[in-house]
C-alpha cells in the first residue's frame, strides 16, 4: 500500500509504502503527529493514526484469506498512473519557475520602495531649496522661507516613511521565499543558489 505524508504546515505530499514510514517513524524523521492519507483516498488523518490503523488490519487479515481481485481485474494502467505523482525532475522545474516568478514580484516591490523613497527626499530638497531662495532674496521674507523648510519636512517625511514601508514588504516577501525555497525537497542546492540569485 502506498501513502503520502507531509509535515502539519507542510505543503508538499511525500510518497512512502508501509515500510518505510515505520522505518521514518522509528527513527524519528517522520513525527506520529505529520499528515498522512492512502493513495487515492482524500480522508487525512494523522501518521500514528494511519499506523495503529495498519497494523490492526494486518493483524485481522492474518486469519483471513487473501480477497485480492484475479489477475487482470485489478486498476487499469491509466488509473494508476493518474493517481501517482509527478516526476521530481518536472516538479522542481515547476518550483524554480513559480520561485523566479515570486522573486520578481518581491524584488519589484522593494524597487517601487526605493523609487518612493526618493521621490520623497527629492520633493523636500525642491521645497526646501525654493524656500531658502525666497528667504535670501530680500527682507522680511525669512518667514516664507522658514515655512517653506517646515513645509519641506511636512511632505517629505511622510513620504520617505511610506517608501520605507512599501521596501520592507519586499524584503519579508523575500525572507519567506528564502524559508520556502531552502525547505523544498524538490529542488537541489544549486537549484536553490539558482533561485535565489545567489550564483
Amino acid at each position: 500500500m502506498v501513502y503520502y505524508i507531509k509535515k502539519p504546515k507542510g505543503w508538499v505530499w511525500d510518497k512512502h509504502s508501509l515500510e518505510t514510514l515505520e522505518d521514518a517513524v522509528a527513527s524519528g524523521v517522520v513525527g506520529t503527529d505529520w499528515q498522512a492519507r492512502r493513495v487515492n483516498d482524500s480522508d487525512v488523518t494523522t501518521v500514528g493514526d494511519l499506523l495503529r490503523q495498519e497494523g490492526k488490519r494486518a493483524q485481522g487479515s492474518e486469519d483471513q484469506v487473501s480477497d485480492a481481485p484475479p489477475h487482470g481485474h485489478g486498476p487499469s494502467p491509466q488509473h494508476q498512473a493518474a493517481s501517482a505523482p509527478a516526476d521530481p525532475a518536472s516538479l522542481a522545474s515547476k518550483f524554480v519557475r513559480r520561485y523566479r516568478d515570486a522573486y520578481l514580484v518581491a524584488r519589484g516591490i522593494t524597487l517601487v520602495g526605493s523609487v518612493v523613497k526618493g521621490i520623497g527626499i527629492s520633493l523636500a530638497l525642491v521645497i526646501a531649496v525654493v524656500a531658502c531662495g525666497i528667504a535670501t532674496s530680500g527682507q522680511g521674507n525669512w518667514m516664507i522661507g522658514f515655512g517653506g523648510l517646515l513645509i519641506s519636512i511636512v511632505v517629505g517625511v511622510p513620504v520617505y516613511v511610506l517608501g520605507i514601508l512599501v521596501s520592507a514588504q519586499g524584503q519579508i516577501l523575500k525572507a519567506s521565499l528564502d524559508e520556502a525555497v531552502n525547505s523544498s525537497p524538490f529542488l537541489t542546492d544549486s537549484q536553490r543558489a539558482q533561485v535565489m540569485s545567489l550564483t
